[in-house]
């Protein structure tokens, strides 16, 4: 219940002080400090190597930071006890899109829908709103190991959005998009954001 009414905070995502090093060597992530209010689109610019994929990771309680702490909707991710809950707030499009290939996009979308606990009904609402509006629902029954890299982005983020979360959280959204898909997604996420 607690988790609930922190939800309804302007603050998405609270980070202070955030580290991470790996191994010893030298920090990836070095003291970073940022705050992400609800309907804000935010973006970590940078160059390979940069440490963006890192936060990403930390700020999604993915990994935990060497030091420093991140709060999810009010949760901190270090509390075992909210680590779901901060996972159901957020859709999230990792680096690698981790699809499963023998499966079609129709049956990735409804076993990651199951895995956020929703009916088949509203996954089958989602799933065709989204893959709609990423222009593949013709697609749904073909399974994506047939698709082009650029179809599977737009089935991954059809998968971090399915769930209806509060926050997003993608690392290289339009990575594999040709520029018309690119301007899709950007106004895509425009939109959502506009709608709450």
């Amino acid at each position: 219940m607690a988790g609930t009414a922190k939800a309804r905070s302007a603050d998405v995502i609270v980070a202070s002080e955030l580290t991470r090093s790996y191994r010893g060597g030298p920090p990836a992530v070095d003291r970073l400090s940022l705050t992400i209010r609800r309907g804000e689109i935010f973006a970590l610019l940078g160059p390979n190597g940069a440490g963006k994929t890192t936060t990403l990771r930390m700020l999604s309680a993915l990994i935990e930071p060497t030091a420093g702490h991140v709060e999810v909707l009010g949760i901190d991710t270090r509390d075992p006890q909210g680590i779901d809950e901060i996972h159901n707030s957020l859709g999230i499009l990792p680096e690698v899109a981790g699809l499963y290939e023998s499966l079609t996009a129709y049956r990735n979308l409804q076993f990651f829908g199951r895995l956020h606990g929703l009916s088949d009904s509203t996954i089958a609402d989602r799933a065709r709103s989204l893959l709609t509006a990423f222009e593949i629902w013709d697609r749904r029954d073909d399974k994506i190991e047939t698709f082009s890299k650029g179809m599977k982005q737009k089935v991954a983020v059809a998968r971090a959005m399915l769930h209806d979360p509060p926050c997003l959280i993608l690392d290289e959204p339009v990575s594999g998009l040709d520029p018309e898909a690119a301007k899709t997604l950007r106004d895509f996420i425009r939109d959502q954001r506009r709608l709450g």
